[in-house]
């Protein structure tokens, strides 16, 4: 019902994307899935990691804010999503 990716950068720990099917979300997976991560980044000799999130997804971010999370910057993206014109004249 849900997946966390870690992976390491230049020697840095990187979290996420971490993700859930929706009727499973709401029930503590997303952070057991986090302090899951977590605990395996520092078994591994990891002090610090950071992650990637949408600003938009507002109980992601308030979940990695209790684990220590801090905004440090943003970045921007662009989406291209396909708009079908139908019964148009």
């Amino acid at each position: 019902v849900g997946f966390v990716i870690t992976r390491e950068k230049d020697n840095e720990p990187e979290i996420g994307p971490i993700g859930l099917v929706p009727h499973a979300r709401g029930r503590g997976l997303g952070q057991y899935l986090l302090v899951s991560a977590l605990r395996a980044l520092k078994d591994s000799g990891f002090s610090t990691a950071t992650l990637d999130m949408s600003i938009t997804n507002h109980p992601a971010k308030k979940l990695y804010r209790k684990y220590g999370f801090e905004d440090v910057y943003y970045k921007q993206f662009y989406y291209w999503v396909p708009r079908m014109n139908v019964g148009t004249s």
